[in-house]
């Protein structure tokens, strides 16, 4: 997520802002209720975020994008019931939306609807073949349905799009690692970890693969 600086006002003060007309030579267009929303959220003030979004949403008449930002925050506030309703909300507004698709994956793949969130994953690659992080969260889903082959495939693709992400690496290294092709994983798992130390399964299954080769 982008980060977006943002000088913390009152929210009657935003409100006040996004509805004010731009100033006489100023082509910038004042701020919409949604895109402070989005900004808060982006500075992780999810509660300021959310509090707008209640005061402006309706049940029908909301855009999709607004349902999909409240179905994020909720997720990350732990309230998964209730996001669970915003992601199917936006998605029966606009079901081509493939971020909604994939967020829903992710919070289905949370309380392990592994078949539940490798469907919405499908759906968001299908959309949006450029949709890295869904290619990504497919694969992982499919290694962890014990179909490492198929998971392979989506990783590649993933990686094709976008050869620095760390977590796709080490997903690669565990699906190989599960095939035993060990020196592969392996090598997964050293450029994961040289893109970011900080990964511990990629230390973990790295050492596992050295010790079994040893």
């Amino acid at each position: 997520m982008k980060s977006i600086l943002l000088l913390l006002m009152g929210i009657s003060t935003l409100a006040a802002i996004s509805a004010a007309e731009p100033i006489e030579g100023d082509q910038t267009e004042p701020l919409t209720w949604l895109d402070v929303a989005e900004q808060f959220f982006e500075d992780g003030l999810y509660n300021q975020s959310l509090q707008i979004l209640d005061g402006e949403m309706t049940e029908e008449g909301s855009l999709p994008q607004a349902w999909l930002l409240k179905g994020r925050i909720l997720m990350i506030l732990g309230r998964m019931d209730e996001a669970l309703s915003a992601f199917n909300q936006s998605i029966e507004q606009d079901n081509t939306l493939s971020e909604a698709w994939n967020s829903k994956g992710v919070l289905l793949a949370q309380g392990r609807q592994l078949e539940a969130s490798l469907a919405c994953f499908e759906n968001a690659t299908r959309l949006d073949p450029d949709f890295k992080d869904a290619w990504n969260n497919q694969g992982l889903a499919l290694y962890y349905l014990g179909r490492p082959d198929d998971a392979i495939i989506c990783l590649d693709r993933a990686l094709a799009l976008d050869q620095d992400d760390a977590n796709t690496w080490t997903n690669m290294g565990l699906a190989k690692f599960s095939l035993g092709r060990r020196e592969e994983a392996i090598e997964s798992f050293e450029k994961a970890l040289l893109l970011d130390p900080g990964q511990e399964k990629a230390k973990e299954y790295k050492q596992k693969a050295l010790q079994l080769m040893a």
